[in-house]
């Protein structure tokens, strides 16, 4: 199974309105055959120049092109998972707000640490260097990182729902995770968006719905389970630490594609009328409820109102791990009951 990931607008307040990330998601089995119709239709483009062709560029009508071309809808293996931020209802202030009390959350991990466990220098330092770096992100930037977090995760969600059956299970024998590259170049960098989005499953698993995968993958054993975890709680580290990387997209036809339907859904999106791009890609855009967009909005509801220092706490595996197990019984019992009607 292959994620790649490109994000189409600002994410600024000089041009408010809309900004988004698109996720493709395209199963090993479909990949080599997309990668030929994109790299055709490329060409009859702008012929053989091997420069990167991207989505703003285009026309209404060659964007039509490609949808009809690239992503035909006699194929349905592709499927495209929109996530964004509307800046002209998401205040400027309020992000600032979060920025710095994320950027604290990080520095009181980093005293924790210290007190703790004193003989961890490395992990204090790395805390306290993260909370720097979080601290530095413009404003734009800060809003860039937690939509791009979250496109991560629903992307991700949704390959587990619309790739649920059987003849779908060896797709998830390995998964990659490819997003274009943009501020993210240095290793550091790197080191730092990890641990962001760890904190950010950590964050989810501790919410009612947690991760959800359907439970006939139980009765199988299917691989997402047996690489990932089986009892509820899962653990991600080796998919974001060995099979997620940051892509020039020149490099790799995947992201340019990713970059032409972000773009579609931000045309979309900022304009007026009918964009025949958009309703022609529209069948293969996955959303909870059958939402088209999923809109990442902070308000005063995001802002702690209390102490920071009470929401930085020793993270308890077991009590986790206990919390996903319950849920999964429940889960089942309810299952129980529903079948029994």
């Amino acid at each position: 199974m292959n994620i790649f990931i490109d994000e189409s607008g600002a994410f600024s307040w000089h041009n408010r309105g809309r900004s988004l990330f698109a996720g493709l998601t395209v199963p090993d089995r479909n990949l080599g055959a997309l990668s030929q119709r994109f790299e055709k239709w490329r060409r009859s483009i702008i012929g053989h120049s091997s420069r990167e062709l991207k989505g703003k560029e285009l026309t209404d009508s060659q964007l039509q092109s490609f949808t009809n071309y690239v992503l035909p809808l006699r194929d349905h293996d592709t499927r495209v998972t929109v996530v964004g931020a509307d800046t002209s209802r998401t205040s400027e202030t309020i992000v600032a707000t979060v920025r710095d009390q994320v950027s604290k959350q990080f520095a009181l991990s980093g005293e924790l640490v210290r007190r703790e466990n004193p003989s961890n220098k490395f992990l204090t330092q790395f805390y306290s260097e993260m909370s720097g770096w979080v601290k530095n992100r413009s404003a734009p930037n800060f809003l860039w990182i937690s939509v791009l977090e979250v496109a991560i995760l629903d992307t991700l969600q949704h390959s587990a729902v619309y790739y649920m059956e059987p003849d779908d299970d060896a797709e998830f024998e390995n998964i990659e995770i490819l997003i274009d590259r943009s501020f993210i170049r240095r290793d550091r960098h790197l080191w730092f968006w990890r641990e962001w989005l760890r904190n950010a499953l950590l964050g989810r698993s501790h919410k009612e719905q947690g991760f959800a995968v359907p439970h006939t993958w139980a009765e199988r054993g299917h691989p997402f389970l047996r690489k990932y975890g089986e009892d509820g709680l899962f653990d991600f580290r080796d998919l974001f630490q060995n099979h997620m990387r940051f892509e020039d997209s020149k490099k790799v036809s995947g992201l340019q594609i990713a970059d032409i339907c972000a773009h579609i859904c931000y045309r979309h999106w900022r304009a007026a009328g009918q964009l025949e791009a958009y309703r022609l890609l529209r069948p293969r855009v996955v959303g909870k409820h059958g939402a088209e967009i999923h809109i990442v909005q902070f308000d005063e509801r995001s802002v702690i109102h209390d102490g920071i220092e009470n929401h930085v706490n020793v993270f308890d595996h077991e009590a986790l791990r206990k919390e996903a197990a319950a849920r999964q019984r429940r889960h089942r019992r309810e299952r129980a009951i529903a079948s029994s009607r």
